[in-house]
């Protein structure tokens, strides 16, 4: 498959402002980065998405499967495994037998259930919620040919996700109460394809600076629209106004795709771009247990509750760093986690 360059940045954009968002920076950054960088997500996997690109319905499901499944039972048992073992260190061994309902059916429960992994790895909710929305949008992007025909169910599925938001508490197995919401930027980002491949053709060298106005005018529009909705967040399934939610988010994820456009391709920005998925399961890792360590040492005065936008952005650049290191180990011997096949492995052999 021919990898678009600007599509790894966006992904590398994507990414940073993920794990710039977990960190605790002042309220107004992070209403802006929610506002977008999960619908973001939604929105390059839609593009990304070709329905020709698979032979049938079963390999579809076979390569998710692999791809969004198994890395997702994978870190969350290790992040169980790890969660657990620092409570041995504080909890006897009788008392966590005595409460094997809350240390073990409890954990299990709340893998399966996907909802509720806030001692283990939070993040890891979207890969389930992923699952359910590329199976829902393959026989719409498989069948339905023309976009006209598509658009509207994308609009009537983002108005149904909201008003089950505001008329419903539960929250269901595997998010599927923010799959709708999530369908919707996924399908844009599948429809849009042929436009925002010819949109980057326009685009090169100083014919760029034409979107100039344009970028200035969507940033406005996020900024001020994110301030005016407060803080929203598709893994909680808040949204606040719904037209405020929607002209944000689509006005941010249409920022950084043209940015993604301008700035050209280079080996960092694609080398992270292709492994979001190792740096999305394991980023709170480090965050957990590395940052919090060192920040702490290096500036106990300030608390990590309140951090400067600054020590964010600094803590994610760190953590980019790390991650090189990681991203090779995981692709060269440990590929499975991330449900991909050993570098030398004959797939023809199945």
């Amino acid at each position: 498959m021919t990898r678009i360059g600007w599509a790894d940045n966006l992904k590398f954009v994507g990414i940073a402002l993920i794990i710039l968002g977990h960190f605790h920076i002042p309220l107004e950054f992070q209403q802006y980065i929610y506002s977008f960088h999960v619908p973001l997500f939604f929105f390059i996997s839609g593009f990304i998405f070709k329905s020709t690109r698979y032979g049938s319905y079963p390999k579809y499901l076979i390569k998710r499967v692999r791809s969004l499944l198994v890395p997702y039972f994978i870190f969350a048992f290790l992040a169980w495994t790890h969660w657990f073992y620092n409570k041995t260190r504080v909890d006897p061994m009788d008392y966590i037998l005595r409460n094997y309902d809350h240390y073990f059916i409890g954990a299990i429960e709340k893998i399966i259930y996907s909802n509720e992994l806030s001692p283990f790895n939070e993040p890891l909710w979207f890969l389930t919620c992923l699952f359910i929305v590329v199976n829902i949008y393959y026989p719409i992007g498989r069948f339905v040919k023309r976009w006209q025909a598509i658009l509207p169910i994308l609009v009537a599925f983002s108005i149904l996700g909201y008003l089950y938001s505001i008329n419903f508490e539960r929250r269901l197995p595997w998010h599927m109460e923010v799959v709708l919401i999530g369908t919707f930027f996924y399908g844009l980002g599948n429809i849009t394809r042929p436009l925002l491949e010819g949109l980057r053709g326009r685009l090169k060298g100083w014919k760029g600076m034409k979107a100039v106005p344009l970028l200035v005018g969507l940033l406005a529009i996020n900024l001020i629209g994110s301030s005016l909705n407060g803080r929203v967040g598709l893994f909680s399934n808040i949204y606040g106004s719904f037209h405020y939610f929607m002209i944000t988010a689509l006005a941010g994820v249409l920022f950084y795709v043209l940015i993604s456009m301008l700035i050209p391709s280079h080996k960092a920005f694609t080398f992270f771009g292709r492994n979001t998925l190792i740096i999305y399961c394991t980023h709170l890792f480090l965050i957990h247990n590395m940052i919090l360590y060192l920040h702490d040492r290096l500036y106990p005065s300030i608390p990590y509750g309140h951090l400067p936008l600054g020590h964010g952005i600094a803590y994610t650049l760190l953590i980019l760093l790390i991650m090189v290191p990681t991203i090779i180990i995981i692709n060269r011997f440990l590929p499975f986690l991330v449900g991909k096949w050993y570098p030398n492995f004959d797939r023809s052999q199945l």
